[in-house]
């Protein structure tokens, strides 16, 4: 019963980061805010889109319940694009490592065999980060 956006950014907004998996049309903060508009709803100009980078951008939300949800959502796809959605933590974003290890996540369940998938933590491991 909130609503996704606010045409005023106060301290109830909340921010996330979208970032773009595929597109048929060229990324930019216009074409993100009616993508976001189209997926989670809301009105496009109230999310107050900025781009962060390639295909990758930040924008606002009415509360933290709202920011939860989409979070929630982790991801949406269509025939036109495919989002992914990261929280905007600690005062920046933590979305490049999150992007980086779904991504892996993603590359390796299409290459892997019908009976052998690497879990989260084999593809974080076999980045050697840890």
């Amino acid at each position: 019963g909130l609503p996704v956006s606010r045409s005023i950014i106060d301290h109830s907004s909340f921010i996330l980061v979208v970032a773009f998996g595929r597109c048929k049309f060229r990324f930019t903060p216009d074409s993100t805010s009616f993508s976001l508009q189209a997926t989670i709803g809301g009105s496009a100009l109230h999310f107050n889109v900025s781009q962060l980078g390639d295909g990758t951008f930040k924008f606002y939300v009415s509360s933290k319940s709202v920011e939860l949800f989409v979070a929630n959502l982790l991801s949406f796809s269509c025939a036109s694009y495919k989002l992914f959605f990261f929280l905007w933590s600690n005062g920046g974003p933590n979305w490049k490592f999150e992007l980086s290890l779904y991504l892996i996540e993603e590359e390796n369940a299409c290459l892997s065999s019908k009976t052998t998938r690497k879990s989260y933590a084999d593809a974080v491991h076999s980045l050697g980060l840890f």
